[in-house]
Parts: C-alpha cells; structure tokens; sequence
C-alpha cells in the first residue's frame, strides 16, 4: 500500500511529536530522554561539562535544565528517597588542592540546586577531586584543548539516590 503525500507528511510530524515528548537535546546534540528509569541505590552519573563551565563551579542554563528533568524523573519514577549521596570529581589538570576545592564546589551547587526546586531530604555531599579518574588513553603529551576534551568523562558528579520502597521520610517536592 502507497501512502499518499498527506499521510507521509501526517506520519512525519507524529515522529516529531514523539521525539519532543520523550526526549530533550543538549548542547552536544545527543538526546537525553525526558524519562528515564531511575532506580534507588545505583549511581546516577551527570557530566559536568553540562551543568558548569569548565574549572567553574556556578551551575549554567543548561545545568539547570539537566537537574530539572533529574527531578522530573525522580517523581515520574515515583522514588522514596531517603536521602541523596552526591560526590564530585574533576580531571587532573590542576593542583590537588584546586581540583578538590572545586569538586566540593560542584557537589554543593548541585545540591543547592536541588533544594531550591523543593527537594527535600537528607543531602550527604562531598568533593573527591580527581580521585577515581575514568578517562581512558588521555595522554599529557596530547595539545591542552585535546586533553581536557579527552578527560571529560572524569569531569562528572555522581549521584546516589538512598532509599527503601516502603520508607515512610522520603523524597518530598513542595516548597519549605
């Protein structure tokens, strides 16, 4: 059967509806689904090259809109949660003590953040600094824009949502 040009072009524009009610783009262009399945007591990782400026600790537009939807699926999902374990890392480029000022910085605007969205719970955060670098094959020898490119994935907070299903104190979305 031939579809006719009405019903490609009617075809096309529900493909486009479906795609702008599941999923956001970043600023990379990859798509970062609206809802997602998130799960108590497993680590949530969130590059922080989309919520903050490179060596900046005050979240960005577009980190804000990250946590936004963070939050969204945290009550799509309808999670407990008792309380939120958020760590920050950085890469190596810089002093230890300037990495782990600034991992403890992001940690901090992250949960900040997420309490003046009304998020209310117990927050355990910290800075890690460059400990636990996951970046693979970056070499120091590499030109200075190539190897903060290539140790992005070491740049992230991680974010731990503790919880029980049947836990009467949990996650609470409402004003203090």
């Amino acid at each position: 059967m031939k579809l006719t040009w009405i019903q490609q072009i009617l075809g096309f524009f529900v493909v486009l509806a479906i795609i702008s009610t599941t999923s956001v783009a970043d600023k990379t262009g990859y798509f970062i689904p609206r809802v997602q399945k998130i799960m108590l007591n497993t680590t949530i990782t969130l590059n922080t090259d989309a919520l903050f400026e490179f060596n900046e600790a005050e979240l960005k537009g577009e980190g804000k809109r990250c946590l936004n939807q963070f939050i969204s699926n945290i009550k799509a999902n309808k999670l407990n949660v008792a309380s939120f374990d958020i760590t920050g890392y950085t890469d190596r480029i810089g002093s230890y003590n300037k990495n782990l000022n600034l991992s403890q910085r992001r940690a901090d605007s992250v949960a900040a953040y997420l309490k003046s969205q009304g998020v209310q719970s117990i927050f355990k955060v910290r800075g890690r600094g460059e400990a636990k670098p996951v970046a693979r094959g970056c070499s120091d020898k590499m030109k200075r824009s190539a190897l903060i490119a290539c140790l992005a994935p070491d740049r992230r907070v991680e974010i731990i949502l503790q919880g029980k299903q049947n836990k009467i104190r949990g996650f609470r979305y409402g004003t203090n």
